[in-house]
């Protein structure tokens, strides 16, 4: 009654003016959150900064009052990475992200010791995902460049070739030729990376860590990692922490920003008039998944979207597919000689989306003696997901007779706070409890060398562990907890020790958490790793263990 007295009384127009302003009110609410982006630890992202940089906000509005990485207008490539495939020693995988209109690109290529010589390999493209604006489209070439010709550790230069289609420009090459047309443009500068060592020697450096984000401190911890002049770096899981929304392209942006300008080498180059100049060392990135990569904890059960799959998948090639057997996740057959293909990548590709999904295991080999696996810690798939299992035992069955086998993921077995185990699923057992029933008997069956953990931001390393039990020299060294960038769980010594304290090493010099990654070096005889912080300095434990899997801690 009342409120037809309102309308077709005297209070008519006041009724009219609430509803106008409540129409307005929704409209202007939608206009500013249509396409929300919610990521963490990225204040780079642009967008309203909460709680000390934690939280940044964004919506396709703000996001199109900022520069965009990706929408120069003459095609320009914005990213420049690289990630590697299963054999190392025959080459690396040239990631380039572009503007849309950037219809093809190419990878020229030479060893600088032989720089007469130049190979050209043709990139694959995806677009990434549609359901962003224009700002954030882009397309993401990958190319495979072998290097298995090449002189093993020496500097490889590259460069970029690309044509970026107009009304009077046509980018469709023939797959037969051997050469990239020359009206297609050069991207300077050149950029360099080293090749992996062979089958004969086990020699090189690398660094390791997780939970990184794009903050101000990732930008000095990635320089310090830089500095060591590492050959790769395993990342951990929660990368970019874009939270799986399409719409935090900028998140990734800042990261792979980051990757390009801090986390670099150096090298000294000596150029065809005998003079020696330094030069930027780009740093390949072996990469696995963390719940905020894909939206998903642990034990989740979060069902993967198939159509739209998270941004990870399209930022990281991790293997390369044959054409000329059926699809299969390890591809260690002997490439065709560089000189024997055309521009195309021989008898392998890169993997399409729908390949790289439904795989988020991944490995490794570098060197003689060394395995690096990547494995899913229930985000995507279970602990005890059957393929991944029966894939991880045979991986590690395979590589049996390399002294040092490595496996990285994100949620920790044995985490360094107390607060971590405790973390339950509706079945009343935690993702750390799960974890180790699937994956500790394997570990343990194989020797594993140590894992690399990850997700409790926190610094620690084990005793050597088989069983769960301290075996003081054999066994497992689990180092973590994933502390790259972002706000650590500063606990202070005493604490975390007491928590699980038979298990957990005292790292000397260090109280609390800092900002950091573990710095390790190999070589044919040992494995050695220590904490390097965001100062550059490395604490004081020293970790090392022999081909014997004998371990030597050192104070």
């Amino acid at each position: 009654m009342y409120l037809q007295q309102l309308r077709c009384g005297p209070h008519r127009n006041l009724l009219l003016l609430f509803a106008s302003i409540n129409f307005i009110l929704n409209l202007i609410i939608l206009f500013f959150s249509s396409g929300l982006c919610i990521c963490f630890f990225a204040p780079m992202e642009g967008g309203l900064t909460m709680l000390d940089g934690t939280i940044t906000v964004s919506s396709w509005f703000s996001r199109s009052l900022m520069n965009h990485d990706c929408t120069n207008a003459n095609g320009e490539p914005c990213h420049v990475y690289l990630t590697l495939p299963y054999d190392t020693s025959k080459g690396v995988i040239v990631n380039v992200q572009t503007p849309v209109r950037t219809k093809a690109l190419a990878i020229e290529f030479w060893d600088t010791k032989t720089p007469e010589k130049k190979y050209q390999r043709l990139s694959k493209s995806i677009a990434y995902s549609n359901r962003v604006e224009s700002n954030g489209q882009r397309l993401i070439h990958s190319a495979y460049v072998p290097t298995d010709t090449f002189h093993e550790m020496s500097l490889v230069a590259f460069s970029i070739k690309f044509c970026a289609a107009t009304d009077k420009e046509n980018c469709e090459i023939n797959q037969n030729v051997t050469t990239i047309p020359k009206t297609w443009k050069d991207s300077g500068p050149v950029r360099y990376f080293r090749s992996f060592p062979s089958s004969s020697s086990n020699n090189f450096d690398f660094v390791f860590g997780g939970d990184v984000g794009s903050t101000p401190i990732v930008q000095n911890v990635s320089s310090a990692a830089g500095a060591q002049n590492p050959l790769f770096a395993v990342v951990g899981g929660d990368i970019a922490y874009d939270n799986a929304m399409p719409s935090c392209y900028g998140a990734w942006d800042a990261y792979l920003s980051i990757m390009e300008n801090d986390l670099v080498g150096h090298a000294n180059l000596t150029l065809a008039s005998g003079k020696k100049e330094v030069v930027d060392v780009m740093v390949p990135l072996i990469v696995v998944v963390g719940n905020h990569d894909v939206g998903s904890d642990a034990l989740s059960g979060a069902p993967l979207d198939e159509v739209n799959p998270p941004p990870y998948y399209y930022h990281f090639p991790q293997h390369l597919i044959s054409l000329n057997v059926t699809y299969d996740t390890v591809t260690g057959k002997k490439l065709p000689n560089i000189n024997e293909v055309t521009v195309f990548n021989g008898s392998y590709t890169i993997p399409d989306i729908s390949q790289r999904i439904y795989t988020p295991w991944h490995s490794h080999i570098v060197g003689s003696s060394t395995l690096f696996i990547g494995l899913d810690s229930g985000h995507q798939v279970k602990f005890s997901d059957e393929t991944q299992l029966k894939w991880l035992t045979s991986t590690l069955a395979e590589h049996s007779d390399r002294p040092f086998r490595f496996a990285s993921y994100h949620v920790p077995l044995y985490p360094s706070t107390p607060h971590a185990s405790s973390w339950e699923a509706e079945n009343k057992k935690s993702a750390t409890r799960i974890g180790r029933e699937a994956w500790t008997p394997l570990f343990d069956k194989y020797n594993l060398t140590a894992a690399f953990e990850n997700h409790v931001h926190s610094l620690k390393a084990t005793r050597p562990l088989t069983k769960g039990n301290v075996t003081y020299a054999s066994g497992t060294v689990y180092f973590g907890d994933g502390c790259w960038g972002i706000t650590p769980e500063d606990i202070p010594s005493d604490h975390r020790m007491s928590f699980e304290s038979d298990r957990l090493e005292f790292l000397s010099g260090v109280d609390g958490t800092p900002h950091h990654v573990f710095s390790a070096t190999m070589s044919d005889e040992q494995f050695t790793a220590q904490a390097l912080i965001s100062n550059g300095s490395k604490i004081e434990t020293l970790f090392t263990v022999g081909r014997d899997g004998q371990w030597i801690l050192k104070k």
